[in-house]
């Protein structure tokens, strides 16, 4: 814990807590009712708790659903989480117990919720869908009851400026609730944090280094901002490690100062604009101002606007000077967005750069681009964006992924007028491996980096450059004696960022990603997390049950086998009798005589 302290000590941490009503629709969990009277099926109960450890949060958000009609109704929650994030619990209430997920593989996760469905029982499943979406369907809604759904991630927090970080939670509601309960818990702090909301400052109890506060309204209508400033002090970077197996699972996160390179100015510019329906509620007055910054340090260049939907066309070619866009905005101003989007239809002309504003999802072929040797930056304003797809893009044409959810305006600009300074990996030291961000990712402001030691101490010597010359080294210093809250697993933080980094080329690392998936209980793009009624569902579809199954689950299954070993053996006790009365019939000694034929009748005589 010495070491979180460290990390808590010279700046200070902004936690934002954006609660229903910031982001836009398409950006905030929906719920989607089947049938009739669809209105009558509600959020009725919010209950969110939040820890802080260092920089990671963990969120667990408990829903109620209310199923106000006579009769049985189904739902379907969609949520999406922030770039690198994914879903690590899941449970859902069984005969009026709360009942863990698994992993299982996402195909067959789909196959057995469907067998078990028509049975009219309480599964549950949660899978990923398209970009960082995530989906359950809540089966069966009864009249007049409630289901409950316990969904749980942990998240990095992001850099706010030079001396903040950042934490947002998606969500969007805009009616009352039955009840709400927000709990925060700070862990580690040496100073207390200010937690404050529309209804003022938060009052705070400090337990053993522990800062927590609570929030509990009835008939509530959920504020927009609960806003946590926590005074923190790190002369050093933060650094924490668990040792599992002999191998010493570390953290780190620091704080990148390194000075600024303006990139060399674009002459002409490819402009290219997602026109497609899935990209609708993007958040256009944010990526206009971001072109309009970018325009005016430019002054004059000459960019290309093409339209990217169904099909892919040249719009028009758009002479900038003195930073005079006012034509190019009236058309970005006025898109018309319909239809699917077909990626395979997009051939890039030759320019010095293009701006690729999308969501990253192509509804109607492979999202695949033609290559090309300049660079590419992706930009896009929408929670429920294919991340991996848009940074792949990136990365690999050496321009930048900008998200706009998680940055402000100036950062996103930096990012475009900029040098992109890149993670080159580590100094020559053989005792790490499986280290991750990948080498060539870009990084700015706030750095964090996971792998594995195979050493208890060690001293790690991180680099980073503008191409492939390191010009800042950041040294991390590992102890995996010193012991952490329990409220942190260093090993899952590693497994997820291994996952979004393998994510970026997925058809190439699907097997290791399922396997990690499995292992770590993250949903991936082919692990799901399920929760089955019974023991008898669990034993006949071959799924692992959670901790509270799995005892009668093995006896079980050691019952199974022990039958399925005594009738192989009964099987070849009655093969060997078998082969022994085979065996005594051939030894006999028995003598075969040759049957005398049969006499032949004699015709009778003819009389007349």
């Amino acid at each position: 814990m010495e070491n979180l302290k460290l990390y808590f000590m010279k700046n200070i941490l902004l936690i934002s807590l954006l609660f229903f009503g910031f982001f836009t629709q398409a950006q905030s969990p929906q719920l989607n009712v089947k049938g009739k009277d669809s209105s009558l099926v509600r959020l009725n109960q919010l209950k969110v708790a939040v820890k802080i450890v260092g920089n990671i949060a963990y969120t667990t958000t408990e829903m109620h659903f209310y199923n106000g009609t006579n009769r049985q109704m189904e739902a379907e929650l969609m949520f999406p989480l922030p770039e690198g994030v994914s879903v690590s619990r899941y449970a859902i209430d069984i005969n009026g117990k709360m009942r863990e997920a698994v992993p299982v593989n996402k195909n067959k996760g789909k196959q057995v919720f469907e067998a078990v469905e028509h049975r009219r029982v309480d599964p549950g499943l949660l899978e990923k869908v398209e970009g960082n979406n995530f989906r359950t369907r809540i089966y069966p809604l009864m009249p007049g009851k409630e289901r409950i759904v316990i969904i749980g991630y942990e998240q990095e927090l992001s850099s706010f400026d030079a001396t903040h970080l950042s934490y947002q939670m998606l969500s969007n509601y805009s009616g009352k609730l039955d009840v709400f309960e927000l709990n925060v818990a700070v862990l580690g702090a040496t100073a207390a944090p200010t937690i404050a909301n529309d209804e003022g400052i938060l009052a705070l109890e400090n337990q053993n280094q522990a800062y927590l506060t609570s929030i509990k309204r009835e008939n509530y209508q959920l504020k927009d901002k609960l806003v946590i400033t926590i005074p923190i002090r790190a002369e050093i970077q933060s650094v924490v490690a668990q040792s599992v197996n002999d191998q010493h699972y570390f953290y780190a996160n620091t704080i990148l100062d390194n000075p600024k390179i303006l990139k060399k100015n674009p002459a002409n510019i490819g402009l290219i604009w997602d026109v497609s329906l899935s990209y609708k509620n993007r958040n256009v007055k944010k990526e206009l101002q971001l072109l309009a910054a970018y325009f005016n340090q430019l002054k004059n260049v000459s960019v290309t606007l093409y339209f990217a939907g169904y099909n892919f066309e040249k719009k028009n070619t758009y002479v900038i000077q003195n930073g005079d866009w006012s034509a190019l905005k009236s058309v970005l101003e006025n898109v018309v967005y319909d239809g699917g989007t077909r990626f395979s239809k997009i051939k890039l002309p030759v320019h010095d750069e293009y701006m690729f504003f999308t969501d990253g999802l192509s509804s109607l072929s492979s999202n695949l681009l033609t290559t090309t040797k300049k660079p590419i930056y992706t930009i896009s304003s929408l929670g429920s964006s294919d991340y991996a797809f848009l940074n792949y893009n990136a990365i690999k044409t050496g321009g930048n992924f900008i998200n706009l959810n998680q940055l402000k305006v100036e950062e996103a600009y930096d990012k475009l007028m900029y040098q992109s300074l890149k993670f080159l990996g580590i100094k020559e030291n053989y005792l790490v491996t499986d280290l991750y961000p990948m080498t060539g990712t870009p990084v700015s402001g706030s750095f964090s980096v996971a792998g594995i030691s195979l050493k208890s101490k060690n001293d790690v010597v991180l680099l980073f450059g503008y191409d492939e010359k390191p010009v800042l080294e950041k040294t991390i210093h590992i102890d995996a004696t010193i012991s952490v809250s329990g409220e942190i697993s260093i090993e899952k933080l590693w497994a997820q960022k291994k996952i979004a980094n393998l994510e970026i080329q997925y058809k190439t690392n699907a097997d290791e990603i399922e396997t990690l998936g499995k292992r770590y209980g993250i949903v991936t793009q082919n692990t799901s997390l399920i929760v089955l009624e019974s023991l008898h569902d669990y034993i006949q579809y071959d799924i692992i049950p959670p901790a509270e199954l799995r005892a009668e689950f093995d006896n079980v299954m050691k019952q199974q086998m022990a039958s399925a070993q005594a009738k192989k053996f009964s099987n070849w006790e009655n093969v060997a009798s078998y082969y022994e009365q085979l065996k005594t019939w051939w030894d006999k000694n028995t003598k075969y005589n040759i049957p005398k034929p049969m006499p032949v009748p004699k015709n009778p005589k003819n009389r007349s």
